[in-house]
């Protein structure tokens, strides 16, 4: 039998010595420099022992080990939609998103066919009468002998401040109440805000602020505050920031349970958070590369405690739907799993005195932010505050990737000269950024010719 290691024989290092090495590998750089997360307004040192530990109050993920595989599926075409979702669940999904417009029980039919929505979560966007949708699918329940009331998904539209006020909010709760107990007819995505340059603490502020107001219009309906957030999901983008997107996941979950609280003290609210890989800063120069951002932010969404996950396929900016990319794009949670084991932990990120200070950081930014929009009247009442706040950081994050402060593979580092003619699709994210990089690179061309 081997001897066990004796870990006495190394010597023991400080911050000191470690600091003083450092500075002779930067020879001219700044250590200032080394500071990350700047680019969601946080301020972390690179190197923290048990002395500096701040801890970060956490609330522990009250689910199954492991996350829900998850892949959706847009487009008009409900036959080939079907395919592709009889494809996925084929290669193990066990989550399917559904963006199409449902007008009648016949597309439901031809969009689930063959499909055994008993034991696989179904989530629905894009729709024109969520009330409507969801009584055709109790119909097509019951006709298949399935518990309705079991029955896991959710409507995955993602509310906005005006559907708030609107009367279909307390239908859609009232028949949920009555027949769906396990799905969630609410969705508060966080994602538009990521994708219109927003920081973490723009996204946390903004899921907390119209969570709020769900919470508000749900209570004085009658409905209790468990049954108001049991009946909400929340939806986060994952980028490029590793250890930031961990941390936001395990500051909103907490913060939440905050929220809700205010309403009902004595209880723990169901939460449940989906997560989707980011598209704001997708490649379509090299697309391949995307596959390595999408790896990293599912990551990150694991280690945060995401409850279901989405991976974009790499050429979704730029292409349509296709068997390849989804099959390489749920592959990547498949290699998470059966290969990397990240699925045997539900709080692996414990005990990491970095992630607990950037926690920090970010649970106080986003709280008094979210204090803030409440003392301004709620979201509806400050939308326009909070657009420009956005906006101010977009611009921030464009000018980083546009002068090469911030560095993308693929976009602004080591880009595929020969790719160029592929085009993003009209109005994303990466259009924007393209465009603006391509200014860059006019304006640098045009002082070197001169």
């Amino acid at each position: 039998m081997a001897e066990p290691l004796d870990f006495k024989e190394f010597s023991f290092s400080t911050y000191e010595d470690w600091k003083k090495n450092v500075l002779k590998e930067l020879g001219q750089n700044s250590f200032e420099g080394l500071t990350a997360g700047k680019e969601e307004g946080l301020n972390v040192s690179p190197y923290y022992t048990e002395s500096d530990s701040r801890t970060f109050v956490q609330t522990t993920k009250e689910v199954k080990k492991g996350w829900e595989i998850r892949q959706d599926f847009f487009g008009n075409d409900t036959s080939q939609i079907n395919k592709h979702i009889l494809s996925a669940l084929n290669g193990g999904v066990d989550s399917i998103g559904i963006s199409t417009g449902i007008r009648s029980r016949q597309d439901l039919d031809l969009l689930l066919e063959g499909v055994m929505f008993d034991i696989v979560s179904i989530h629905f966007s894009g729709i024109f009468n969520p009330l409507h949708l969801l009584q055709w699918y109790v119909e097509k329940a019951k006709a298949a002998g399935y518990n309705v009331r079991e029955l896991r998904g959710g409507i995955s539209s993602a509310l906005r401040v005006e559907d708030l006020a609107s009367p279909s909010v307390v239908e859609l709760a009232a028949f949920c109440r009555e027949y769906l107990g396990s799905f969630r007819p609410f969705t508060i995505s966080a994602d538009p805000v990521h994708c219109s340059g927003g920081n973490a603490t723009h996204e946390i502020a903004f899921a907390l602020a119209m969570g709020n107001e769900l919470l508000h219009r749900l209570n004085a309906e009658g409905f209790s505050a468990a049954e108001a957030a049991s009946m909400t999901g929340f939806e986060f983008a994952v980028g490029t920031s590793y250890f930031a997107n961990i941390a936001k996941l395990r500051v909103f979950r907490t913060l939440w349970s905050e929220v809700v609280r205010q309403y009902e003290p004595a209880i723990s609210p169901d939460i449940f958070i989906h997560t989707i890989t980011s598209r704001f800063l997708q490649t379509v120069y090299a697309p391949y590369n995307n596959v390595l951002r999408a790896t990293s932010g599912a990551m990150s969404a694991v280690l945060g405690g995401a409850d279901s996950i989405s991976v974009a396929p790499h050429d979704e900016v730029f292409a349509e739907q296709n068997e390849t990319s989804l099959r390489i794009a749920r592959n990547i949670q498949h290699i998470l799993t059966e290969e990397s084991y990240f699925h045997a932990s539900s709080s692996a990120a414990d005990g990491s005195y970095y992630i607990e200070e950037m926690s920090l950081q970010l649970g106080n930014n986003a709280w008094q932010l979210f204090v803030e929009i409440e003392n301004r009247g709620g979201i509806h009442r400050c939308e326009k505050y909070f657009r420009e706040l956005v906006a101010e950081n977009c611009s921030s994050q464009q000018a980083a990737v546009s002068t090469g402060k911030k560095t993308i593979l693929g976009v602004n580092k080591f880009p595929d000269e020969e790719e160029r003619y592929r085009r993003p699709r009209q109005g994303s994210t990466t259009e924007r950024l393209s465009a603006n990089l391509e200014l860059e690179r006019a304006k640098r061309e045009e002082g070197v010719m001169k």
